[in-house]
């Protein structure tokens, strides 16, 4: 509640750039994954899903600030005994400062927080347990504005320098803390405050999000509207005993009114 109240006030404070240009962004994406969840194969597993984002920006020639809220749902190997749903929603907030050797190029850090649930779904229940990755990220991100045949054209690259990362317990579905003797209830009273004292704070041992995407828009309409086409990779890496490996790539359609 912290982080988002955080957010909220930088947010509040967009209104008050001045000669800033105000964007909202929504897209729908078709997405491609392979995962390896330790916690139940060794093997790599591939799937599909969809991708929503919502966005809203205000830029100027110096500065931009952006805050985007995302939710993905796939599964993994749908044609096996034992498939995996993968459920994951985030938000981020970017603040981005113009570079002068660059032209179009900004270059800032970011803040985001996010889930990553999956279950598994086969015939033996024993089998059945769940997993989940939660993370609190400050790093680097950067765009690069530019044209191409003469329409805008976005890159975008974020990347985590200090992260709070919580995974389930090693032989378990619960956080460390959960388990320990005096907090541990079978009616999982005190789990969450359990599992937010779970995590390990580290730089890329413990969390690697890496982030990447490239977007052309094109004009339609009316004057404002833009109708864009876009790639979005996303690879995640956790440090734990039992480590989550994901390769995540997105074809999507975005709609964003200037």
């Amino acid at each position: 509640m912290k982080f988002l109240y955080l957010v909220l006030l930088l947010f509040s404070s967009l209104a008050a750039t001045a000669q800033s240009t105000k964007t909202v962004t929504a897209s729908l994406g078709y997405a491609y994954h392979t995962v390896k969840e330790q916690r139940y194969t060794s093997k790599y597993r591939d799937g599909t899903g969809f991708s929503i984002d919502l966005g809203y920006e205000s830029a100027n020639e110096r500065v931009i600030h952006r805050i985007n809220v995302a939710y993905k749902s796939s599964t993994s190997g749908a044609d096996l005994p034992s498939s995996t749903n993968n459920q994951w929603a985030e938000i981020q907030y970017d603040y981005l400062r113009t570079t002068k050797q660059v032209k179009g190029l900004y270059l800032g850090g970011y803040i985001g927080t996010g889930i990553i649930y999956t279950e598994r779904d086969g015939p033996w229940n024993d089998n059945n347990i769940i997993s989940y990755t939660q993370w609190l990220s400050l790093g680097v991100s950067s765009r690069w504005n530019r044209r191409l045949w003469n329409k805008p054209w976005m890159t975008q690259l974020r990347l985590p320098l200090l992260s709070y990362r919580t995974r389930p317990s090693y032989g378990s579905g619960f956080p460390d803390a959960f388990l320990q003797p005096g907090t541990f209830s079978w009616r999982e009273e005190g789990l969450i405050g359990a599992g937010l004292r779970s995590g390990r704070i580290g730089s890329l041992n413990e969390f690697t999000k890496i982030e990447f995407s490239s977007d052309l828009f094109f004009s339609i309409g009316k004057k404002g509207w833009h109708f864009g086409t876009g790639y979005q990779f996303i690879g995640i890496f956790t440090g734990d005993e039992k480590p989550l490996s994901l390769f995540h790539h997105t074809i999507r359609l975005i709609v964003r009114r200037l």
